[in-house]
């Protein structure tokens, strides 16, 4: 939808340029990453399994433009890392449309466990963000 409607809002000769941003693991920290994981097994078992985000599917997401007229496709990737301590961390989770779907009951327990757990490990936990800028130029 977001290629489309861009495309006809657009004037001829104009960009659209689109960030996203992906949480990547505490990469420094794989014990604390295992026991979050068995967290979200608990939790919300109907997550697939984690796949950091690549340069490949930056490329391929970028390309999609292509098919809905946008030429001059570019894309651009940044990595960066960012430390969370536990109250800030189950904040940022708070944000997320698929944790936000989770009962205010079963959320509350979850995001408990999750800041217990970083509490256990130095109230530290590193996300590692793959960026992605993508973009297109209507003709």
């Amino acid at each position: 939808i977001a290629f489309e409607k861009s495309f006809k809002l657009l004037k001829s000769n104009g960009a659209l340029a689109r960030f996203a941003y992906h949480a990547g693991k505490d990469t420094a920290n794989p014990e604390l990453m295992t026991e979050i994981d068995k967290l979200y097994a608990e939790y919300m078992p109907g997550d697939k399994d984690y796949k950091p985000y690549s340069e490949n599917a930056a490329k391929n997401a970028a390309l999609l433009a292509c098919d809905y007229g946008f030429t001059d496709i570019q894309y651009k990737t940044y990595n960066f890392e960012k430390n969370f301590t536990a109250d800030e961390y189950v904040k940022l989770l708070s944000t997320y449309p698929d944790h936000m779907r989770l009962s205010e009951e079963i959320r509350k327990e979850f995001f408990s466990k999750i800041k217990k757990t970083i509490l256990k490990f130095g109230n530290k936990i590193t996300i590692n963000y793959f960026v992605d800028l993508q973009l297109a130029r209507k003709p």
